[in-house]
């Protein structure tokens, strides 16, 4: 089976995405919120769990104070175990779905499918571009890191000993950010808004996706591509309070379903990671309703 859970919740302070499925499967089991006849398979069936022994419990860890990236060497540990379960996993006939619980663990996934499937487009649908590095983050958060991780970014704005730590996130074989297209783009910091200029990055902000859905879509789906999805990227009036950084101002609910309907349903499409669901932060139950008809949507699309 081509679909993945990876636990990983290490890169912004929300934490606790490591209990996604726990949420969903209380929901389809007990609660009767998600499935009220209990007469469909699971959405979680035949999902492949990753283990991550260094993942330390909620509360039971430090991050690493020398480090303007918090929990930089940790992930650097997480990452080293979870390395080979990935590699493993795009051994299988794609397409691919990644359950994510952060947003950093895309620095590490999209390196190894271009490893595995050689070079594709990245569709990276979010409110944020995930575009900073230790020296230009004004938080420290890892999840906002993924991108230039994934494309072998680095700066010189941080100590030898903290670049030296960096350096063994960055792939092998890095992407490109020029094969990047932002969707529903609508907050950067100062540095990532150079990197998308110097680099000559698309972006489609959340009106231009909203009024121009097949326009934009026809152009991305002519060659092989993955999609990374942030639930962020959807408003939080339809969301509810379940994501783990949310920003007003995304897309409709309806709008993202027929975005990912769009993409998902192209034979070019090698998958998709979908990312920063909290549900310890879902106070109405109203975002776990939203990712589970994401999910639905996905296996129905893909076939899996």
């Amino acid at each position: 089976m081509n679909i993945c859970f990876v636990p990983f919740d290490l890169g912004n302070t929300a934490r606790g995405q490591r209990d996604v499925l726990g949420a969903i499967r209380n929901c389809e089991s007990h609660d009767g919120k998600l499935n009220p006849e209990r007469s469909i398979p699971s959405v979680l069936r035949g999902i492949e769990e990753l283990r991550i022994p260094s993942l330390p419990p909620l509360g039971g860890f430090v991050d690493d104070a020398e480090f303007r990236a918090k929990n930089l060497s940790l992930t650097a540990r997480c990452f080293s175990e979870l390395r080979p379960q990935i590699e493993q996993f795009f051994d299988k006939k794609g397409p691919y779905v990644i359950l994510s619980g952060d947003h950093t663990v895309a620095g590490l996934t999209l390196p190894l499918l271009r490893k595995r499937r050689g070079d594709f487009k990245t569709v990276w649908i979010d409110a944020h571009g995930d575009l900073n590095t230790p020296g230009t983050s004004l938080s420290g958060n890892m999840h906002g890191m993924s991108a230039s991780m994934a494309c072998g970014l680095a700066d010189s704005e941080i100590s030898p000993q903290e670049l030296a730590m960096w350096q063994q996130l960055l792939p092998e074989q890095p992407l490109s950010l020029r094969d990047f297209t932002y969707l529903g783009l609508r907050l950067l910091d100062e540095g990532e808004s150079s990197r998308i200029a110097s680099h000559s990055v698309k972006v489609f902000d959340v009106s231009s996706v909203t009024h121009g859905l097949e326009t934009i879509c026809a152009s991305l789906i002519s060659t092989p591509f993955f999609i990374e999805f942030d639930i962020d990227s959807i408003d939080p009036s339809d969301l509810g309070t379940g994501a783990a950084t949310p920003v007003p101002g995304g897309l409709g609910f309806a709008t993202a379903k027929t975005l990912l309907q769009t993409l998902l349903k192209s034979p070019n499409c090698l998958g998709i990671e979908i990312v920063e669901f909290c549900p310890h932060r879902d106070t109405d139950g109203r975002t776990i309703r939203c990712y589970y008809e994401i999910l639905q949507l996905v296996r129905e699309c893909l076939g899996i």
